[in-house]
């Protein structure tokens, strides 16, 4: 028994003929049936964002960790530093902001709006939270045993690397002999 192929190819070659003349409609029509059988899902709960933790800041244990570290320093005895703030943690959220300029006879009119952009999060709506800001020092003062010029110059760089507060904004004292 043998097969005649060329029945095959006639009809073949018309299809891909009509591919070829048509691929573009035949690609948005895919893609649409595509996007529908994603978009069915409509019992689905609306996703939520995952909330990340605020971030912990204490004023009491910064000044423990940067004493600790400058009693770590050659020649230094005890240290005890106090810092004051500018600001506490601040929290930058996401905004929706809207603005529409209308012409008047007199000039122009400006109206914007602005609102926190919102999601379903574990304790109801919560604001998008874009950054955190940990809070600016205004200045320290450093007390220490055994402290000489050179000591002094030591710790003062040392406190201003770890703070970011300039030279000037730090006080170094010595302390009870």
């Amino acid at each position: 028994m043998k097969f005649d192929f060329t029945v095959f190819e006639e009809k073949g070659g018309a299809l891909l003929k009509m591919i070829k003349k048509h691929w573009l409609l035949i690609a948005a029509l895919v893609l649409g049936i595509a996007l529908l059988g994603v978009s069915g899902r409509t019992n689905e709960e609306p996703a939520t964002v995952k909330t990340s933790r605020v971030p912990e800041f204490s004023l009491e244990a910064e000044e423990k960790r940067i004493a600790d570290a400058l009693e770590n320093i050659a020649g230094v005895g005890e240290v005890s530093v106090v810092l004051t703030l500018k600001s506490s943690v601040e929290q930058r959220v996401a905004r929706d902001e809207s603005t529409e300029y209308r012409t008047l006879s007199e000039g122009y009119e400006l109206n914007s709006e602005s609102a926190a952009v919102l999601f379903k999060g574990d304790n109801g709506e919560e604001p998008v939270v874009l950054k955190y800001l940990y809070p600016e020092y205004k200045g320290a003062l450093i007390v220490a045993d055994n402290i000489g010029a050179s000591l002094r110059l030591e710790l003062t760089n040392a406190v201003a690397a770890l703070t970011g507060l300039s030279t000037d904004k730090i006080s170094v004292v010595p302390g009870k002999i």
